[in-house]
């Protein structure tokens, strides 16, 4: 290991942590969910956990499997976050009307996509893939 035995090590647990944490943040979210949707979900879950393990823990292709994470993980964050700002917004014109019933529903959804926007942001910041120059 080059310069990732250094500043790299030390950012590799930073990430890994922010996976455990949005792994935790998701699990909680994904509850409220329900019985039927939460299996799939738990999926999500489990990934996030084991590639924040994979972090942790020092793998050689642990980095690798953060970026590809980010691939699933942005546009899925970028869904949510809409569907969590419509979901608000419906609340806001229903409560206008006499409704507002689970008006902060909108608000579980907006936490992950806000959670995972903000690992798949760290996560490009924090690994980089390896270019090494033969030509110096």
């Amino acid at each position: 290991m080059t310069d990732r035995a250094g500043r790299g090590r030390g950012a590799e647990r930073v990430l890994g942590v922010a996976y455990l944490v949005a792994a935790l943040v998701s699990l909680t979210m994904t509850l409220f969910f329900g019985f039927l949707v939460a299996p799939v979900l738990l999926v999500g879950v489990a990934w996030l956990a084991a590639v924040g393990g994979r972090l942790l823990v020092g793998s050689p292709s642990a980095g690798l499997q953060a970026r590809g994470t980010v691939i699933v993980a942005a546009p899925v964050s970028v869904l949510m976050c809409a569907y969590g700002l419509y979901a608000l917004r419906a609340a806001a014109r229903s409560a206008d009307e006499g409704g507002g019933l689970l008006g902060s529903f909108g608000v579980i959804p907006l936490i992950l996509g806000i959670t995972l926007a903000a690992v798949s942001v760290l996560t490009l910041a924090l690994t980089r893939p390896d270019t090494k120059s033969d030509a110096t």
